[in-house]
């Protein structure tokens, strides 16, 4: 079916066309031109989201005019699934393709407010402050007899006094 490979393009340039071009003041008086889009109270700037739907509308419309004229040549009762595929694609291309614009154009929040909060908490869940922190393993005796510190492995006897860092009981 090389017609419907056709169509698939040619669906996929018209939308990347829509998309390049509404976010382009000039480009996009040009793309509403082309399909025949009158904006009433249209300001130059880039293109709304309701526009750029409309542009969607009418790329959605010429593919599905052209997969009706393929369909009709088929013949009767004879399933096609790319057929099939195309027709769902274009069930859904408006809504889609409009949201992924919107994403596009939408400003980044600065993380302000409520949600921020909600979304930094949930983040952290399950980390806790102790977790990120780096010692390094020490054992340090304390002797009985004058209360000095002992940091030196195997070594019983203090440093400061000489007496023993573990008293032996009965003596």
């Amino acid at each position: 079916m090389d017609e419907l490979a056709a169509i698939a393009s040619n669906l996929d340039a018209h939308v990347r066309y829509v998309h390049e071009s509404a976010p382009v003041p000039s480009a996009w008086a040009e793309a509403c031109r082309y399909y025949g889009l009158v904006v009433p109270g249209r300001s130059a700037g880039v293109a709304t989201v309701d526009e750029v739907a409309a542009a969607l509308r009418v790329v959605m419309m010429r593919a599905a005019a052209e997969l009706e004229r393929v369909q009709r040549t088929l013949p009767e009762g004879v399933a096609n699934e790319a057929l099939a595929r195309l027709w769902d694609r274009l069930a859904g291309l408006v809504p889609k393709e409009a949201d992924a614009y919107e994403a596009r154009i939408k400003p980044k929040s600065a993380g302000l407010g409520l949600g921020a909060i909600f979304e930094n908490a949930q983040a952290s869940v399950g980390k806790h402050w102790w977790s990120d922190m780096k010692f390094d393993l020490r054992i340090t005796l304390i002797c009985k007899t004058c209360g000095a510190p002992q940091q030196k492995s195997r070594d019983f006897t203090c440093a400061y006094c000489g007496g023993d860092l573990f008293r032996r009981g009965g003596g």
